[in-house]
């Protein structure tokens, strides 16, 4: 059933890393995958805190959607106020720069960006990213982690395909943000691994 999506999505990844070589990255000093953040708490024997978004290691990561719900992980409760950032090459202004509820525990994170209003345009390369505000005076403080985020265009038929595929199969098609909201449980983990996340927690 997906054999024709399968086909034009490798088409697309490759047409995609091709630009992606050609081009400078999305923002001055963006990731060219994810990147991760780690600090301990503001008091002196505080745990280290890590924050972790779920995404490709080394790649754009894609979805279908253009207002796709995205995770991230911590390793533990954060009491520091949080927010969610996304931003597009050549602009100034964050696409979105909102605040969202700390996590009160440790592990997986949903951010279902449709209920902040997102509504991100297809084929452009955008950066997303959690943060943890240290100091409000002070941004070079914040624990930040990030990655790269794509919507794939698609047609009619196409989104028809996806709404029936498993996360392995929205996997392979590409649409990777997509498999990671779908899955549960073991397949979840796989994906992770794949990445090089550990399972543990998600």
């Amino acid at each position: 059933m997906l054999a024709g999506l399968l086909a034009a999505a490798a088409g697309h990844r490759a047409r995609a890393q091709d630009q992606d070589l050609d081009e400078d990255l999305p923002i001055k000093g963006a990731p060219k995958g994810r990147i991760g953040g780690a600090s301990r708490g503001p008091r002196k024997g505080d745990p280290v805190i890590v924050l972790e978004v779920l995404a490709p290691a080394r790649s754009v990561g894609e979805t279908a959607s253009p207002a796709p719900t995205l995770f991230y992980r911590c390793s533990d409760a954060i009491a520091l106020p949080m927010r969610f950032t996304v931003s597009l090459r050549g602009q100034a202004l964050p696409v979105i720069d909102v605040p969202i509820a700390a996590p009160r525990t440790g592990g997986l994170q949903a951010v279902p960006t449709a209920a902040l209003g997102l509504r991100l345009v297809p084929e452009l390369v955008y950066v997303w990213s959690i943060s943890a505000i240290r100091d409000p005076d002070s941004p070079s403080n914040d624990l930040v982690a990030s990655a790269l985020l794509r919507v794939r265009r698609t047609g009619a038929q196409d989104e028809v395909r996806l709404r029936a595929a498993t996360p392995a199969q929205l996997a392979e098609a590409g649409f990777w943000y997509d498999a990671v909201a779908a899955a549960e449980g073991s397949s979840r983990a796989a994906l992770l691994r794949q990445e090089g996340l550990d399972a543990a927690g998600g």
